[in-house]
C-alpha cells in the first residue's frame, strides 16, 4: 500500500514550520531578531517614550504612547517586511531546493505557504512591539490598561493590512528572481520611485491620480488623520492592492523555471 499522500492543511503547516524555522532556528534569522529588539528597545525608550511625554497627541487617542507608536509604525513596518520577506521563494531558487518542495506539493501551496506564513510571522512581532508599548503605558499609568488595550488592537489589525500589499509584492518579486538581495533592492526602489513618479505625474496631470492606488501604502497618510474608530475605513485598498500583485505573482510562480 502506498501512504497517503499529506492533506493541504498538512502541507501547509509545513511550509509554516520551514518559513519559522529560519527566523527563529537559523544563524542569519536569530541575528536578525536581535538586532531587530535592540532597534526596537531604542525606538522604544528613546522615541516613544518621550514623544509621548513631550508632545500633544495629533488625534484623540486616549494613550498618548499608542498615538506615537501608529505614527512611528507606518514606516517602521513595510521597512521591516522587505528586509525579512524577501526571500519567500527566491531563496529557495537560489538554493536549488524549490524544485525540490514542488515534488511534494504544488506550486501554488509553495507561494501561497510562503505568503501567509510572513503575515504570521509579521503579525508576531507587530504583537510584540504593541505589548512593550503596552507594558510602557501601564507602568506609567496602570489606569490606562482597558483604554491602551481597546486601541492596541485596532492599531494591530490596521498594521496587518498595510503590510499586506508590501508581502504581496514581495511574493511577486520572490517568483520572478533567483536573489534575496536582487528582491530586496528591486522591491525598495518599486516603492519609493513609484510613489514619487506618480505623485509628480498627478501634480501636472491630475487625471493620472488615480494611478497613487497602485503605490502599496499610498493610504497612510490619509489614515494618519483619521481618528481610531474610522481607521477601517481605508481598508479595501491594501486589500485589493494585495490580491491584484498575487494574482500577479501566482501567474509568474506558475510559468516561471524552477
Amino acid at each position: 500500500m502506498h501512504p497517503n499522500p499529506p492533506n493541504t492543511f498538512s502541507t501547509l503547516l509545513a511550509i509554516w514550520q520551514l518559513e519559522f524555522s529560519r527566523l527563529f532556528l537559523t544563524h542569519r534569522g536569530i541575528i536578525y531578531l536581535i538586532t531587530f529588539a535592540v532597534i526596537w528597545f531604542c525606538i522604544l525608550h528613546y522615541a516613544v517614550g518621550p514623544l509621548a511625554i513631550s508632545s500633544k497627541p495629533k488625534l484623540t487617542w486616549p494613550v498618548a504612547e499608542l498615538e506615537v507608536y501608529w505614527h512611528l509604525s507606518f514606516d517602521m513596518f513595510p521597512v521591516l517586511c522587505i528586509l525579512s520577506a524577501a526571500g519567500q521563494t527566491a531563496s529557495d531558487r537560489e538554493r536549488g531546493t524549490l524544485r525540490f518542495l514542488t515534488l511534494h506539493c504544488s506550486r501554488d501551496m509553495v507561494f501561497f505557504g510562503r505568503f501567509s506564513a510572513q503575515i504570521l510571522i509579521q503579525s508576531i512581532l507587530i504583537i510584540a512591539t504593541l505589548s512593550s508599548t503596552l507594558i510602557m503605558v501601564i507602568m506609567r499609568d496602570p489606569s490606562l490598561l482597558i483604554p491602551g488595550l481597546q486601541n492596541a488592537w485596532i492599531i494591530a489589525l490596521n498594521l496587518i493590512f498595510i503590510i499586506l500589499p508590501f508581502l504581496a509584492l514581495l511574493a511577486l518579486l520572490s517568483a520572478s528572481f533567483n536573489s534575496t538581495r536582487q528582491v530586496m533592492v528591486l522591491a525598495i526602489l518599486i516603492w519609493i520611485l513609484s510613489a514619487t513618479l506618480i505623485d509628480r505625474l498627478s501634480v501636472y496631470l491630475p487625471a493620472l491620480d488615480f494611478l497613487n492606488y497602485l503605490v502599496p501604502g499610498m493610504q497612510i497618510t490619509e489614515l494618519a488623520l483619521l481618528p481610531p474608530a474610522k481607521t477601517f475605513l481605508l481598508t479595501h485598498i491594501p486589500i485589493l492592492q494585495c490580491f491584484v500583485l498575487l494574482v500577479m505573482g501566482r501567474t509568474i510562480m506558475a510559468r516561471s523555471a524552477l
